[in-house]
């Protein structure tokens, strides 16, 4: 049986699963944390480009953006409320919070104020009893 999810917004809800339209989710943010220019942005707080793929994304038609800071480099608990933050001081886009830091996930849900998407499990058994 295949249930149904949600996603809220700012703009509503946004229905997933059978019968519903496919969900686009814009998962460019991991690609672009691998590159060190764009490291060394997001730790001197310029989330410019993230707030530029968002958009981007946006007027293709992706309402999801997946907000991923995972790479070593990065404080992810540092940076990952001031990323959700800004993304929602500046679009109205919903939002998938990726991370296998639960601190983080925890910090995030309390931060965005509508029912965002969890992209946080995998496979391995001590992330799925985690999460």
């Amino acid at each position: 049986m295949n249930t149904p999810g949600t996603i809220t917004y700012s703009k509503g809800i946004i229905n997933f699963g059978k019968n519903d339209p496919t969900l686009c989710v814009n998962d460019q943010m991991g690609y672009v944390c691998e590159e060190k220019i764009h490291q060394e942005r997001l730790m001197k707080n310029d989330f410019s480009l993230i707030i530029q793929l968002v958009k981007e994304g946006m007027k293709l038609g992706s309402e999801v953006f997946n907000i991923q800071l995972m790479h070593p480099s990065l404080d992810e608990e540092y940076l990952f409320p001031r990323v959700l933050e800004k993304i929602l001081e500046e679009t109205s886009c919903a939002v998938a919070i990726d991370s296998r830091n639960i601190k983080v996930i925890e910090e995030a849900l309390k931060i965005y104020p509508y029912k965002a998407m969890c992209n946080c499990v995998n496979g391995e058994k001590s992330n799925l009893k985690e999460m």
